[in-house]
């Protein structure tokens, strides 16, 4: 699966796929991000494994 996010301007776009998940107004103006990559398991699993694996991660500006 290939995640993507896009913030412009006026909206934030969220992807899965190239598909578009969500759209929401872009109320975080100038706001700097870097990208930051958590494995969560919820809160009474008991013995929770989790795996994730991440080839690769690219950021850019347009």
């Amino acid at each position: 699966m290939i995640y993507g996010l896009q913030i412009t301007d006026r909206e934030i776009i969220w992807t899965v796929n190239g598909q578009v998940i969500m759209r929401e107004n872009n109320t975080l103006g100038n706001t700097k991000f870097f990208p930051a990559v958590s494995v969560f398991i919820p809160e009474g699993v008991k013995n929770g494994i989790g795996e994730i694996d991440i080839d690769w991660i690219r950021v850019y500006q347009a």
